[in-house]
């Protein structure tokens, strides 16, 4: 007899004192104990979907048994049990672990067997079930929209070679917060960096390589600043996203994804063009005679050309700055703030507490007399 799901031996109906089967022997039976002993005719059979456990019934010294006798993984498995409810028992859990996908491939025709047999071979040494290769796989194909599954893959290997996979976000940040700390930056660039940064960590508790430009872009979108102040968080943003390169967090041959990023321009401004006659206008109604003598009196109205200057780049990307006359304390301290590391002047002012500051900032400030005069034509 044989059972859908499980290997069952077949009932022999001759059967002698001993309980073997006969064996014949030149047309002669005679009483022995065979190799492998029959069972015969099971007892009961406990059924679950397609799969059968057969249990058999044999007396051993005046005790009765009760034995399971089934195939697992290609395997013959052999349980004894000494009343039959503790044998229908386990044999009902037996049949539920081969119909759940033990032996799934019993029902496949015998090309579908063999396939499958080895792609359970090709996944044993990595680990992992059929059914989570197969998932992983779908997954991955709707993601890549229909590219190969191995082009991806060997793109990846390529961009990922040598880079730490993984790193967070906020690690980074602390990270470049320590760098930048050991470079001697001034202590207010150092505190803008900690208070932009560590905003866009919070938002993004992910590794760096995870974040896209479109997210990028979002973040900055709601945060619901001024042109400016956006463009200086994608400033610092990018110093992040730099950083991680080098420390190879990120594709080392590839633009950043905050770099992928422009900066807003604010929107276009009429520009009106003077004739000689307008402009003498506009330079009788400027302040009166003497106004331009006295450096002191004229400050609150002025915008010095140090402030002006650090209008034209983003924090960071200036070291070295050459002025006429030594910064005054305010502009002394916008330099500092915007990262400068080296001011070189020719006259000294006085009334200035730039020496102070440079000394406090670990900024070089330091008097050229030997400036070279140049042509008002451009030459020297």
């Amino acid at each position: 007899m044989k059972t859908k799901g499980a290997k069952v031996d077949a009932f022999s109906p001759v059967m002698n004192d001993c309980g073997d089967k006969l064996v014949t022997t030149q047309g002669s039976a005679v009483c022995g104990k065979s190799k492998k002993r029959k069972h015969g005719k099971p007892v009961a059979s406990v059924k679950f979907g397609s799969a059968v456990v057969p249990i058999y019934q044999l007396a051993s010294a005046g005790r009765k048994r009760f034995i399971l006798s089934f195939y697992m993984e290609g395997k013959r498995e052999r349980r004894s049990f000494t009343n039959l409810d503790a044998a229908k028992k386990e044999a009902q859990l037996v049949a539920q672990r081969i119909q759940g996908g033990r032996q799934e491939m019993n029902d496949l025709r015998p090309h579908d067997r063999e396939a499958y047999r080895t792609v359970v071979d090709l996944l044993m040494p990595c680990g992992v079930p059929l059914v989570t290769a197969v998932q992983e796989y779908v997954r991955a194909n709707k993601l890549l929209n229909g590219l190969p599954l191995l082009t991806a893959v060997d793109e990846f290997s390529r961009k990922a070679r040598g880079m730490k996979l993984g790193v967070k976000v906020k690690d980074v940040v602390e990270e470049l917060l320590v760098a930048k700390k050991q470079d001697g930056l001034s202590h207010r660039y150092q505190l803008q960096l900690q208070s932009n940064l560590r905003r866009f960590a919070a938002d993004f508790d992910v590794p760096i390589s995870h974040i896209r430009r479109d997210q990028i872009d979002d973040w900055l979108r709601k945060r619901g600043v001024a042109i400016r102040s956006r463009n200086g968080l994608l400033a610092t943003i990018r110093v992040l996203f730099s950083f991680a390169k080098k420390r190879a967090y990120l594709p080392v041959g590839d633009e950043t994804e905050a770099e992928a990023l422009d900066k807003i321009r604010a929107g276009d401004v009429e520009t009106q063009i003077f004739t000689p006659e307008q402009f003498a206008k506009i330079l009788h109604a400027a302040p009166p005679s003497g106004f331009w003598d006295d450096r002191d009196a004229r400050q609150k109205f002025m915008l010095h050309a140090e402030v002006n200057l650090c209008s034209l780049f983003r924090r960071g990307e200036a070291k070295l700055v050459a002025t006429t006359t030594m910064p005054c304390t305010a502009c002394m301290q916008t330099l500092c703030a915007y990262g400068i590391r080296e001011i070189y002047y020719r006259d000294v002012y006085h009334a200035s507490d730039a020496p102070e500051i440079a000394k406090l900032y670990g900024v070089k400030l330091e008097r050229i007399t030997d400036f070279p005069e140049l042509d008002p034509l451009g030459g020297v």
